[in-house]
């Protein structure tokens, strides 16, 4: 899993030092979950969660990248998108090509 949080100075010169970061709980705003699917209803558990919790939304999606034969990735465009309710993560059925936006 992949943890985002956002950079205490996006716009900073290179030249200017960072500004310090508060201390204690840092919001992480975003996370990507990569790897083989092995137990979708604990997935959906897990989106259940974090769409209770301060998440605006969620992307989910089964195989939007690929590697090509040379070993570099390739994006797979997705054929659909199926956008959906905070708490409908039920429907999410994690069709391969199909992205899932729960908002």
């Amino acid at each position: 899993m992949d943890l985002y949080r956002p950079h205490p100075a996006p716009t900073r010169p290179r030249s200017e030092p960072l500004p310090e970061m508060p201390e204690g709980d840092i919001e992480v705003p975003s996370a990507r979950l990569t790897g083989p699917l092995r137990d979708p209803e604990a997935v959906r558990a897990a989106l259940a969660a974090l769409l209770g919790g301060p998440a605006r939304y969620a992307e989910v999606g089964l195989r939007g990248l690929l590697r090509s034969a040379e070993g570099v990735p390739d994006w797979m465009p997705w054929r659909r998108n199926v956008v959906l309710a905070r708490g409908d993560t039920a429907r999410v059925a994690f069709e391969e090509g199909v992205k899932y936006v729960l908002e």
